[in-house]
């Protein structure tokens, strides 16, 4: 499978385009991080590995670089704490922007997969309005079936 040469794509790119010579896996994400523009990489990797330039692209950000950052998982809990603290008088952009700066704050020394915690944070804030919404819903629905009883007490009883 393609993935388990993408670190050597990776460094062929590093060595043609820039002269880098990475040796580790490390080495290659600490010169990609350095590289700015990184323009071309995905297509030179993705035509090394017979891959689209988007599955490059999407294989490096979403699986690749995840073993050189930090696991929240065990801070997941301190996420729903600053979600459900906050009072969502934002859009939901500038929600879950606000509420990855608030917990990048809390671990300066960390480096995280933000697409995982915004993913994260997306799914259990929609859950918690899901959650909010019909909880509302039901409060309605027993509203309404207490005045239609009522109406219809009074309408018997005249």
């Amino acid at each position: 499978m393609w993935q388990a040469s993408f670190s050597k794509a990776l460094k062929h790119y590093l060595e043609c385009e820039y002269g880098y010579r990475p040796v580790t896996d490390q080495q290659i994400f600490d010169s990609l991080q350095q590289v700015i523009p990184k323009r071309g990489v995905w297509i030179q990797v993705g035509l090394q590995l017979n891959i689209t330039s988007n599955q490059a692209h999407d294989y490096y950000h979403n699986t690749w670089i995840k073993q050189f950052l930090d696991s929240f998982e065990e801070y997941k809990w301190q996420l729903k704490n600053i979600i459900d603290s906050e009072k969502y008088d934002l859009n939901k952009t500038q929600l879950v922007n606000k509420i990855i700066q608030e917990f990048s704050e809390k671990h300066p020394g960390k480096k995280f997969h933000i697409m995982s915690i915004r993913q994260f944070i997306i799914h259990y804030y929609e859950r918690i309005k899901t959650k909010k919404s019909l909880t509302n819903a039901t409060k309605e629905t027993k509203r309404s079936d207490s005045d239609l009883y009522a109406f219809l007490k009074n309408l018997l009883n005249e």
